[in-house]
């Protein structure tokens, strides 16, 4: 009956939280757009090519699974 209760607080943390870090990617993507190796990136994370791209260019969206698969890799790479 707990975990029931407080189901939504845990959903509703993770979307913050995803949100937190597709804010930080975005931004990040955006305003180095021109120093990074985007499809080098790409190929290192094993996305179809072109999503990074299709997102700095166009505005198209990148799913919550790629946001974090990036802001990991991002960290890592401490940029």
């Amino acid at each position: 009956a707990y975990f029931i209760l407080f189901y939504p607080l845990i959903i509703m943390e993770n979307n913050q939280r995803i949100d937190y870090k597709r804010g930080k990617v975005e931004r990040y993507l955006k305003k180095f757009k021109h120093r990074l190796r985007i499809r080098s990136i790409e190929k290192e994370l094993s996305f179809p090519i072109g999503t990074i791209q299709k997102f700095t260019k166009k505005g198209r969206k990148i799913d919550d699974e790629r946001i974090l698969q990036l802001y990991t890799y991002l960290k890592k790479m401490r940029l």
